[in-house]
């Protein structure tokens, strides 16, 4: 794997994270599961959604990628972009360059990208690579023009959806996309480690908000990012409405904070993790609400096991919690990370809820439970959450990310 890159010639160029041979994988078992279907092309639609141009060519922001059985990968970019910005002066502008190095260069071998293109054209590219069975990924995408246009250029056309099966080969992350999403949680621990030092009485929130993603980011992490940090109050006190982006708060000692940090880093994949803190010493029901949480979140890891489904994991799940006494707010959460962007199968409500879970999928859990606060009222309930990234092993969820689970208390000196 690449993991420091070459040296960049100047501020545009990229710098490329996975070996060529990483991307011939990932080629190799979409053509496996075409195979298996007696499919010749396959038309991915949507494929920014799930970074699947990224996933095979390294690019993102491409309208279609078309896999044939034999020959190279094809990214497709409905717009037209001015190669003449750069055809005599690749070297001697930032604009030029900047086309150049992002557009047309990629460290995937056998890819080759075309742009712009109409319907009929792209039609007629995918017909010469097929008889009768075309490949679909998100078939719901397909635009009717290019139906229209490809039922013209092939007779008896049969669509063939291959979702699912590709799908579930794409979470299965090799060792390379393992190590990048590893190194990725690392900066993530690192960032609260830092805010441990951050979170100060008299400060307001957006100042650390701030330098928080200006740590992130000079830490190594770019592309999709999401810092949350969301003051909660006092621990006494049920959460104020969930306002993730108040800015106008001063803090106080006593206050508690949810921070979630979900970001690109490494190799482009997307992490998450979140945790809370308290500027002070927590009080024992506190301190047990939040052990509950960190205890439901490792239970949900155990059931994170080839064969096994998001629906039956988060029924498990339930029944945990509503046999220790406690309910489960609204559903418990889990989702896959994908490279480039924040989603990926698996998902809970999403087609993939019932899908079996692959050996060496990543997910994404964050379980939420009830606190019951008997001393504001009868019906006081407030939400206690610890979010933490897994790989699927047969032995259940495994921990991806090194910063522990549970409460910090800051004690102020």
């Amino acid at each position: 794997m690449i993991l420091e890159g070459k040296k960049m010639r100047d501020r545009y160029e990229q710098v490329e994270m996975y070996s060529p041979q990483e991307y011939m994988r990932r080629a190799e078992v979409v053509r496996q599961e075409m195979k298996k279907k007696g499919v010749e092309v396959l038309l991915i639609l949507n494929c920014t959604g799930e970074a699947y141009d990224h996933w095979l060519t390294g690019k993102e922001f491409l309208d279609y990628v078309i896999v044939p059985a034999k020959g190279e990968i094809v990214g497709v970019l409905l717009d037209e972009i001015d190669e003449s910005a750069f055809e005599d002066n690749t070297e001697q502008t930032d604009f030029g360059r900047y086309i150049h190095q992002r557009a047309f260069t990629t460290q995937a071998p056998g890819v080759r990208f075309i742009h712009p293109v109409s319907e009929s054209r792209l039609a007629e590219l995918i017909a010469g690579f097929c008889g009768e069975k075309v490949g679909l990924i998100n078939p719901d995408f397909m635009f009717w023009k290019l139906d229209e246009a490809l039922k013209n250029k092939i007779d008896e056309l049969e669509y063939v959806d291959l979702t699912m099966e590709i799908a579930s080969q794409k979470t299965r992350k090799s060792d390379e996309e393992l190590e990048c999403i590893r190194m990725a949680g690392i900066v993530q621990g690192q960032m609260m480690e830092a805010l441990e030092h951050m979170l100060r009485p008299g400060r307001h929130l957006k100042e650390i908000r701030t330098e928080v993603r200006d740590q992130i980011v000079s830490m190594g992490a770019s592309g999709f990012l999401h810092c949350m940090l969301i003051n909660l109050g006092n621990q006494m006190e049920i959460a104020p409405p969930f306002d993730p982006y108040s800015d106008d708060v001063i803090i106080q000692e006593g206050d508690r904070f949810f921070a979630l940090y979900e970001s690109n880093s490494f190799g482009g994949h997307c992490t998450a993790m979140g945790r809370v803190f308290i500027l002070g010493e927590a009080t024992e029901e506190y301190r047990q609400a939040i052990r509950f949480a960190v205890e439901v979140n490792k239970f949900a890891a155990s059931r994170m096991i080839p064969g096994n489904t998001l629906r039956n994991i988060v029924a498990e799940t339930r029944s945990f919690v509503t046999l220790k006494g406690h309910n489960l707010k609204r559903m418990c959460w889990m989702h896959g990370l994908s490279t480039a962007t924040y989603g990926e199968q698996f998902g809970v409500n999403d087609i993939s809820y019932d899908w079996p879970l692959t050996e060496g999928a990543v997910l994404h859990c964050h379980p939420i439970s009830n606190r019951f606060m008997p001393w504001l009222g009868g019906s006081a309930w407030e939400e206690a959450w610890e979010l933490n990234t897994y790989v699927v092993t047969p032995e259940g969820g495994k921990f991806l990310v090194k910063y522990p689970l549970g409460l910090t208390e800051i004690i102020l000196d």
